[in-house]
């Protein structure tokens, strides 16, 4: 399954509870935007470095939380 496809139903998915999911959604698409539309199983680890070392207003520690709560529940949403 391709990234995009994995954080659009991920959104979808946390839309549906009720959450607004706004500023998430958008850092998952500057993800999606800085690795690439590959398969899940293909995402480079040291892309995925490089985008949690970048610079922006969130923090490190942040950005990796987020992405990885994101991906483990996104990945979980994969395999049904």
């Amino acid at each position: 399954m391709k990234l995009a496809e994995l954080i659009s139903a991920y959104v979808s998915f946390k839309q549906a509870l009720g959450m607004r999911y706004l500023s998430q959604a958008a850092r998952l698409r500057s993800f999606l935007r800085a690795v690439g539309d590959s398969d899940i199983t293909a995402v480079d680890p040291s892309a995925v470095a490089a985008f949690l070392a970048g610079t922006g207003p969130a923090s490190w520690h942040e950005a990796r939380s987020h992405l990885m709560r994101s991906l483990s529940t996104t990945a979980s949403l994969s395999s049904d």
